[in-house]
C-alpha cells in the first residue's frame, strides 16, 4: 500500500498574481520572466528560477532586491559566524584594520598633500583624484569574507524555466599516489651494504637478504646502463621470484575543479505573447552573461558579466529533494533557432514582427554554469545523513 495516493497531493491555486504562482516575493513580480506562461500550474508544478546577480561596478540600472547578497556571499558569513573562518579577504575586522593601515600610512597621507597640491592648483583634475580617494576608501573599509572577490549584488531580475530532461551534480576530489618504496630511507644502495654486512655474521640471515642483495646488482646503474633499466627489472624479478613492493599511498591533494552545470530548454511558443517571452528570456540570458566596458576608462577596463544563484522550486516552494547549487557564473549560452529544421510562423501579413511573423517556431537554449565556491562539509552539516559540528568548536568561536 502506498504513502499516499494522488488524491492526498494538495496543489496551491493558479488564480494568483505573476509571482505568486512562482511562490516568489513580490519584489520579483515586474522584473520575472518565464517560460511556459503556464508555469508553476497543477500540471507544471516543478520548475527552477534564474536569481540575477550584478556587479557593483556596473553602469546599467537594476533594482536591487531587498536582501542583496548572493548565496556565496550569505554561505561565507554563515560561515564566519560557524567557525571564524578566515577566507580571502580574512575577517571584517582584518580587512578594516588593513584598511585603516593603509590610510594612516606616510604614502597615504605624502599622496595626501600631492592632492592638496593639485586641487589648489590645478582645478578639476583635484575633484577627479578626490573622488578616487573617497572609492578607495569605501572599497578598503569592506573588505571582509562576504563581499572579497565577490563583487555582486542581487537584483530583482529572475527567470523561471520549466525543469529540464538532465539534472547531473558531480563532485569531485583530488587525490594522488606516492610512491614510498623510491624514498632514500630505502635506497638500495644502503640497503646492499647492510645485507653484505649481516651476510657475513649470520647465513640464514644472508639467504633471507638475498632478494636486497640481487635487486642491488641488477637495478645499479651500471647495469641498468648497459642493458636498460626495464630489462634489468625483468632479470631480477626472474631470478629472485619476487619484485619490489612500491609502498603506494594515497594522499588528499585538493578539491577538484569547480562544479559545473548544463541546462537545455526547448521552447515551443503557443501565443505570440509566450513567443516575446521567450525572446525576452533569451536576451536577458544574454546580456547578462557578456562583460561591459566601463565608462570613463576609454574601454581598458572591462567589467565582469552577471553572476547566477540557481533554485529549484515545486508548487510555490524551494523543493528541499534536489540538492542546493551556490552562485554561478554563466559560461556559455548556446541558442539554436533551428534545431528541428528552420521552420517560423506566417501570421498572414507581411510585417516581421518580434513574436509574430518570422519568429521561429522551435528554439533550443544551452546553458552552461560553473559555481564559484568549493563546497566542504559545512554545506552538507545540516542535510541529511550527516553530523553535527562538536559543540566546543562552535562554543570557541563564540568566545572570539
Amino acid at each position: 500500500m502506498g504513502l499516499f495516493t494522488l488524491t492526498d497531493i494538495k496543489f496551491e491555486s493558479t488564480a494568483r498574481t505573476r509571482s505568486g504562482e512562482l511562490g516568489i516575493n513580490s519584489e520579483y513580480s515586474n522584473n520575472i520572466l518565464k517560460y511556459p506562461e503556464d508555469i508553476g500550474a497543477v500540471d507544471k508544478g516543478h520548475y527552477m528560477i534564474f536569481h540575477i546577480n550584478v556587479q557593483d561596478k556596473t553602469d546599467y540600472s537594476v533594482q536591487v532586491a531587498s536582501n542583496p547578497d548572493s548565496e556565496v556571499q550569505s554561505r561565507r558569513k554563515k560561515l564566519e559566524l560557524s567557525i571564524g573562518a578566515v577566507n580571502f579577504g580574512g575577517i571584517k575586522e582584518t580587512g578594516n584594520r588593513l584598511a585603516q593601515s593603509l590610510l594612516d600610512s606616510k604614502y597615504t597621507k605624502k599622496f595626501v598633500d600631492i592632492y592638496k597640491y593639485v586641487r589648489n592648483n590645478i582645478g578639476t583634475t583635484g575633484v577627479i583624484i578626490d573622488s578616487i580617494v573617497d572609492q578607495t576608501t569605501i572599497d578598503l573599509a569592506t573588505l571582509n569574507n562576504a563581499n572579497f572577490l565577490r563583487t555582486t549584488k542581487r537584483t530583482t531580475d529572475s527567470v523561471a524555466l520549466y525543469m529540464p530532461n538532465t539534472l547531473n551534480f558531480t563532485q569531485a576530489q583530488q587525490f594522488s599516489g606516492l610512491q614510498l618504496a623510491d624514498d632514500g630511507l630505502l635506497n638500495t644502495n644502503t640497503i646492499l651494504s647492510l645485507a653484505q654486512v649481516v651476510a657475513n655474521g649470520g647465513k640464514d640471515l644472508g639467504k633471507n637478504l638475498t632478494p636486497f642483495v640481487q635487486e642491488g646488482l641488477f637495478t645499479n646503474p651500471l647495469v641498468s646502463g648497459i642493458v636498460g633499466g626495464n630489462v634489468s627489472k625483468a632479470i631480477f624479478a626472474s631470478i629472485a621470484g619476487v619484485t619490489k613492493n612500491p609502498r603506494m599511498e594515497m594522499i588528499y591533494t585538493g578539491p577538484g575543479d569547480f562544479r559545473t552545470f548544463r541546462f537545455s530548454f526547448m521552447f515551443y511558443p503557443r501565443s505570440a505573447s509566450e513567443a516575446r517571452e521567450v525572446q525576452a528570456i533569451i536576451a536577458r540570458f544574454n546580456f547578462h552573461q557578456v562583460p561591459e566596458i566601463k565608462t570613463g576608462t576609454a574601454g581598458y577596463f572591462l567589467v565582469p558579466p552577471s553572476e547566477f544563484d540557481i533554485k529549484f522550486y515545486y508548487n510555490g516552494s524551494v523543493n528541499p529533494n534536489i540538492p542546493e547549487i551556490t552562485t554561478c557564473v554563466l559560461e556559455s549560452v548556446d541558442i539554436d533557432y533551428a534545431p528541428n529544421g528552420f521552420q517560423a510562423f506566417e501570421l498572414g501579413d507581411s510585417d516581421v514582427t518580434v513574436g509574430g511573423t518570422g519568429m521561429p517556431v522551435g528554439i533550443r537554449m544551452d546553458l552552461s554554469f560553473k559555481e564559484t565556491a568549493i563546497l566542504t562539509k559545512f554545506d552538507f552539516e545540516n542535510k541529511r545523513g550527516t553530523s553535527k559540528r562538536k559543540e566546543n568548536s562552535v562554543s570557541t568561536m563564540e568566545t572570539t
